[in-house]
């Protein structure tokens, strides 16, 4: 995962989705990342009715070989 030449690996989650919404455009709804109220974050998803949350470590590095996110899915969806 590269932009203009700079691997983009192994920088933290959030330098890295600041980077990747310059250049994407995507279907998919993303938010910043809301650090250390991700119980509140959820209660609100669950009220308005999307599917679920994705909750990552905000200094964990991309890695292809292994899953370091955790998909939080709503149970009323």
């Amino acid at each position: 995962m590269c932009k203009d030449g700079q691997e983009l690996r192994g920088l933290s989650p959030i330098k890295r989705q600041r980077l990747l919404k310059k250049i994407v455009k995507s279907p998919v709804l993303s938010a910043d990342y809301l650090m250390g109220h991700g119980v509140d974050m959820f209660r609100a998803v669950c009220e308005r009715g999307p599917e679920g949350i994705v909750a990552k470590a905000a200094q964990g590095q991309y890695q292809p070989e292994k899953t370091t996110w955790v998909k939080i899915k709503n149970p009323n969806y």
